[in-house]
């Protein structure tokens, strides 16, 4: 190994091979001869620095210059006919292009005072362009380690301000709004652009292009706040009315298909704020975001016009003032999936769907702490209830309503005229639904789906407490009524809910379908059943065919609609200690003992008695009239009202 020997004031080398550092090298020609305290590449030089020059038409003055007031001289170490070999190394330690960089003689045996050329070596850190990558494995091939670095975009690599100075801040602390746009327009149509962990200051919109993702390292946020506390985090600082970030085609057949975002935190820097989205996309087919999480804006996420084929999964929007997603005319055939809209706010909407809006599926997901959780709005071609309705369903498969004021689902169209169809339907499978929670204190006559002008709802496997009404149906709600196009029946399945406020269905429910399953129907209290010794009690189940309050939840309440269908008649009834006498329980049709539902004796007193009975009989829809009849010979018999009811179920046509 060569040994390297230098004095530290005149720098001198006792090799050829490696010289003493120099303090700047030139970037462009300077005047010759050389002369004074000059400024090159951002430095301001001082006396006996060393100067590399490299640039010179004439490639004579060349070399390794020592400052001086007056006239610069040669470089005590580079001025003899042994001081420089083809390949010696000189270091530059400052400047705003040459810091950090070696550079190399490349004149073929190179004499002092002759020409010289230099070139950065490969060696120097800042030329990865000269450092070859070689991936493992057969049939990899060579690259430069500057390609290899730039198969990902990263925000870091560029100026904040998009042009020079500071670069984007990962602290927060410098806005980096344009930094982070140049990175996206460096990325283009189909790139991924990479938002290291951090948190980035952002003052206005940041537009993505076709088939672009947007990439971070995660986020997360402590239970009880909804502040991100770490991770890749966006801060919306502005003020107005826009966007955080946006995806927007010119029209229908200029979409902005694909790309999405995936492990990042959108955050408006007020909370709750009453401006503002956090993502917004028109004419943008097949976006997809996973694990991305956006909070405290107006609006969370907001599809405009013919968004279409999107997938979202595993987010959450939270915090949101007016809704936490709102969809727009023609967005369809969307998928959710394990989204979480949270908007602890009075006014909130958790899904707000307009115009036409078919076909969106929402599966496991949870939308609490609203004013209403789903809102379907339907419009026409006319837009004033005249023209032509626009398709508008929704499926909700394994989904948690908690928390809201008024209804878990709103579903309203225009009043379109008789000879128009097509309204907002609704299919929920597995609901569950709880209300009544500390957030807020519900209003009266909640339901869990409100309805008007609407069609083809189907209910079935509701879990839920808390609501007045399982349905609430408008006053002439199309679809429920049986003539002309809009027969659409609702039917309503197995519903586990016990007992709702009030009852199952409200308004107008003529052409309702009941699915059969467990307490479908009302179970009318057992307080209807009490009665005292050898006179009897009777449950009426009256059939109708006009506006009625729907299913009653105690005697006399309300009617049960029975349309032509065979209905199951049952009632059990309960004491703890029966008294030895006769029981007996009996279906009065049309005022007249119309079947037996049970007869018998007790001739051991004290035992517990659970008796009743069940009886299907085809109602008349308009005419037929049934009571459940109960007596006993029995003086001082008293029922236990927790276990005795009457219930009447449609099991099919």
């Amino acid at each position: 190994m060569t040994s390297v020997s230098s004095d530290r004031r005149q720098g001198l080398n006792s090799s050829a091979a490696i010289k003493v550092p120099c303090d700047v090298a030139t970037t462009v020609a300077l005047v010759y001869p050389f002369t004074g305290l000059q400024t090159i590449d951002g430095v301001v030089l001082a006396t006996d620095d060393r100067v590399l020059v490299k640039n010179q038409t004439d490639q004579t003055q060349n070399g390794i210059w020592a400052v001086d007031t007056g006239t610069w001289s040669r470089a005590l170490d580079f001025d003899g006919a042994y001081d420089a070999l083809e390949g010696t190394i000189i270091t530059v330690i400052h400047g705003n292009t040459n810091a950090s960089t070696l550079w190399k003689i490349s004149t073929p045996s190179p004499t002092i005072g002759g020409a010289l050329s230099f070139l950065q070596s490969s060696l120097s850190p800042s030329d990865s362009n000269n450092v070859q990558f070689l991936q493992a494995g057969a049939g990899a091939g060579v690259r430069t380690m500057q390609s290899k670095e730039r198969d990902i975009v990263s925000v870091l690599d560029f100026y904040a301000n998009g042009s020079s100075g500071a670069m984007v801040d990962p602290t927060g602390a410098v806005d980096s709004t344009a930094g982070i746009q140049k990175a996206l327009d460096a990325g283009g149509a189909g790139s991924c652009v990479y938002v290291p962990n951090g948190t980035y200051y952002i003052d206005g919109t940041l537009s993505m292009y076709a088939g672009q993702y947007l990439i971070g390292d995660g986020w997360w946020h402590q239970t009880g706040s909804w502040t991100p506390l770490a991770g890749s985090i966006l801060v919306q600082h502005s003020v107005a009315d826009i966007p955080l970030i946006q995806c927007v085609g010119a029209s229908d057949n200029v979409q902005k298909p694909n790309g999405g975002m995936a492990r990042i935190a959108l955050q408006s820097n007020v909370p709750n704020s009453t401006v503002g989205i956090g993502y917004y996309a028109a004419y943008a087919r097949k976006i997809q975001m996973d694990d991305v999480y956006i909070t405290g804006f107006n609006i969370g996420i907001d599809q405009d016009p013919q968004c279409w084929q999107w997938h979202v999964n595993h987010c959450i929007v939270s915090d949101f003032h007016t809704a936490g997603m709102r969809t727009t005319s023609s967005s369809e055939d969307n998928l959710f999936t394990n989204v979480q809209l949270s908007g602890y706010d009075t006014n909130a909407i958790g899904i707000y769907m307009r115009n036409q809006c078919a076909n969106n599926t929402f599966i496991n997901c949870y939308v609490s702490a609203v004013k209403n959780a789903v809102v379907m709005a339907q419009g026409d071609s006319n837009g004033d209830g005249t023209g032509t309705p626009f398709p508008m369903h929704s499926v909700f498969v394994g989904c948690l309503i908690e928390d809201t004021i008024q209804t878990a689902f709103t579903l309203i169209a225009s009043a379109e005229s008789a000879a128009n169809s097509g309204h907002p339907g609704l299919t929920l499978l597995h609901l569950r639904a709880f209300n009544g929670g500390a957030w807020s204190t519900p209003n009266t006559g909640q339901s869990i789906v409100y309805a008007a002008h609407s069609s083809q709802i189907n209910v079935q496997g509701v879990y839920s407490a808390g609501y007045d009404y399982g349905a609430s149906l408008g006053t002439n709600s199309y679809g429920f009524v049986p003539t002309g196009s809009k027969v659409g029946p609702m039917m309503w399945g197995m519903d586990h809910n016990s007992s709702y406020a009030t009852s199952r269905i409200q308004g107008y429910t003529a052409n309702i379908s009941f699915l059969q399953g467990e307490k479908a129907i009302a179970k009318l209290q057992s307080a209807a059943l009490n009665y005292t010794a050898s006179n009897f009690t009777r449950v009426p189940f009256t059939t109708v065919s006009s506006d009625f309050w729907g299913w009653a939840s105690a005697a006399n309440q309300g009617w049960i609609p029975l349309r032509n269908q065979n209905v199951r008649f049952s009632c059990k009834l309960h004491t703890a200690s029966a008294p030895i006498g006769r029981y007996v329980v009996l279906l009065y049709k049309n005022g007249s003992n119309f079947a037996t539902l049970y007869d018998s004796y007790v001739s051991t007193a004290g035992n517990p008695l659970l008796f009743g009975g069940e009886f299907v009989d085809v109602p008349n829809g308009s005419t037929d009239t049934y009571w459940i009849v109960a007596f006993t010979d029995i003086a001082n018999f008293t029922l236990d009202t927790a276990q005795t009811w009457a219930n009447a179920e449609v099991v099919g046509n």
